[in-house]
Formats: C-alpha cells, structure tokens, sequence
C-alpha cells in the first residue's frame, strides 16, 4: 500500500537524522514499525466487515436489497360501483346500485429479462372472481421484442372509449385466452403475432396485428394519429361462444384514433369473414371527444354511436343490439378517483329479423377508483 511505504521510509528518516535512536539498529526498529502497521491495517479490514455486514442486517430488515425480486413489485386495482336506472321496452323502469368490477393487479420484474403480472377481476353481472390475465413475458431490457405466455386479452381490436359502456365491437370479438405472444416495436410502429388453443383444446387458432402511433407539434396545435389493423382466424367473445355457432368464425379489425388538441375521434370496425348461416356478422363503432377544464377537473364530453350488422338471423343470436346512440360526461374528482354520467339507448333487431323490436333507455352513473 502507498501510504504504507511512505510511512516506512519517513520513520527511516527520523531514525537516521535523530542520534539519541541511533543506539538501536535500522532494521529492529523498521520491524517493529511494520509490525504496528499490520495490526492497525487488520483493525481497519475487520471493522469494514462488520460495516458491510451491518448494512446488510439494515437493507433486509427495511426491505431495500438491492438485488431481491421485491423490489419490482407492484400492486395496484381499480374499483368501479355503478347506480343503474333502466326502462327495458314495454317493461317497467328498475333503480339499482352494483358493482360494476373490483380489479386487483400484481406485476413484478423478477430480473432485468423476466416480468409477470397477475390480474383478479370481480365481475359484478356474474358475479365472480376470475383470472383475467397471468402472464410471464420474456423480453431483452430496452430491447425491440418480447415473448408473452399465459392468459391474456389478445390484441384483436382496439375496442377503446370514453364512454361507461363497452363499445358492441368488444361485446361481438375480444378474445381472452391462454396464448403465446411475440411482441415487436421499432419507433412508432408495433405488430405482434399470436398462437392459441380453440374449442379443441389444441394450439391450433393463431392471429396478427400491426399498428402505428404518431403525434407531432408542427399541426397547429398538438395532434395525434393511431391506426391498427389485425386478424384472427377463430373469434371466441363471449358473445360467439354462448351463441354455439355451428361454425367457427374468423375475422378482421381496423380501427382509427385522430385527436386534435382537447378534441378526439374513435372509429372501429370489426367483421367475421365466414358466413353464419349464410350472413357474415358485423359491427363498428364511431365515438368524438371533447376535453374542458371545470373549477380546475378535467371534464371529458363524449357522444357515440353503434351498430351491428347480421348478429342475428335464422338459427343464431350473438345476443347485441341493432343499433346503440350513447352520451357521457366523466369528471376526475381527484387524482385517480372519477365519476361519470352516461345515457344509453339500444334499439333491438325488428321482430321480422326474430328480434323484439324494442328501444331500451339505460342512464348510469358511476364512482371509479384507481390505486
């Protein structure tokens, strides 16, 4: 060690220049300065162990290793209790207050390649817990690629809004299932391509999607551009599989998101591409948005209209209406706790089709939290 030689050669030089020490020999002397510099040198290594250890004993009783999974772990939920006035057609008007769903999500970085995440959902219509998503994704950190396996919602459609309702594309064609995923990003675009199991239970359903997102300043006023475009060779919604069609129905999406500063415009369309019966289902949806500030609160307008096309005919019902118009308000009250407004009017398949032919009026509110 430097400062040790620099000790050494200053104390030889307080030997040789002071004469009442020079009765004693260079040597004995030098040896017996070394000997003290060991012993102090071992004092100084034993105490780092301890300090070393000590930090130890601290980061595992305050949880701060800095190596241990816990440190990616996340928990987080979502709570939505909705009151519900309804008028069905030519039945008598019901009040009723629900939960609409109660969410709990584990995600946790097990290390910088491997990630999972866990998601409990409490369905207020059936009431009952489900696993909506279990999933362990493989992917390089900050790489282009990953590989997801588990129970998921497949990438079939966009399905988003502004509004209480699901839109009637997700009711006829969002697919959750267990699944292998690659995923790829390079900029702006995105794509991924899928494998499943069907009815069979074999992995032998498979799909695709591709996407692109793009926001620039140089439009007067920030703007925003997404499109996405995707396949799926067996559509399994919960509306395809409880209706037991006799064939399996694959199909397409494309959807289209435009915004233009505080204004939005949603539009999607999804279509089987196998006849039922003969018909060939469709649905699409169109919803425009508008953000304002009230007292300080983001305060977001909505209005929509949806439609379906051949979800009902001889010897089958997707169980959608024929055509729904939707207005909104939601309000964030405070960070991460919101209340929204909707009117809802679904106007059924006529009775020549096999449908009842009726208008039903829903108007929802409903209190959301996030955490």
């Amino acid at each position: 060690m430097k400062y040790r030689s620099l000790l050494l050669a200053g104390a030889a030089a307080l030997v040789l220049g002071t004469p009442a020490l020079a009765q004693q020999s260079i040597e004995e002397r030098l040896a017996g300065m070394e000997k003290r510099l060991q012993y102090l040198e071992q004092r100084v290594a034993d105490q780092d162990k301890v300090i070393v250890e000590k930090d130890r004993q601290i980061a595992e009783l305050t949880g701060q290793q800095e190596s241990s999974w816990v440190n990616g772990l996340e928990i987080g939920g979502a709570l939505k209790v909705e009151a519900v006035h309804e008028k069905p057609s030519g039945e008598s008007a019901t009040t009723s207050l629900r939960w609409r769903t109660a969410e709990i999500a584990i995600a946790a970085q097990v290390n910088d390649w491997v990630s999972s995440e866990v998601v409990l959902a409490y369905d207020g219509d059936a009431e009952k817990v489900d696993v909506d998503t279990a999933t362990v994704t493989l992917a390089a950190p900050e790489g282009p690629a990953a590989i997801t396996a588990g129970k998921l919602t497949l990438p079939f459609g966009t399905y988003e809004t502004n509004l209480i309702s699901d839109p009637l594309t997700l009711d006829f064609a969002e697919t959750a299932d267990t699944a292998l995923m690659v995923e790829m990003s390079s900029g702006a675009f995105n794509g991924s391509i899928f494998g499943l199991h069907g009815a069979s239970g074999e992995i032998d359903n498979f799909g695709a999607a591709a996407g692109f997102t793009l926001e620039t300043e140089a439009f007067p006023g920030p703007m925003s551009l997404g499109m996405n475009l995707s396949y799926i060779n067996e559509i399994r919604s919960d509306s395809v599989t409880e209706a037991e069609l006799s064939e399996e129905l694959s199909g397409w999406a494309a959807s289209l998101t435009l915004g233009f500063g505080d204004a939005s415009l949603l539009g999607e369309y999804v279509a089987s591409l196998d006849d039922v019966m003969g018909s060939k289902p469709s649905t699409y949806a169109v919803e425009a948005a508008y953000g304002l500030d009230l007292l300080g609160k983001p305060l977001t307008f909505a209005l929509g209209y949806q439609t379906t096309d051949k979800a009902l005919g001889e010897g089958y019902d997707l169980g959608l209406s024929r055509n729904r118009f939707l207005i909104g308000l939601s309000l964030e009250l405070m960070e991460q706790v919101g209340l929204a407004l909707e009117w809802r009017r679904d106007n059924h398949y006529s009775i020549a089709a096999g449908g009842s032919g009726g208008k039903d009026n829903t108007l929802t509110g409903m209190l959301s939290l996030e955490f």
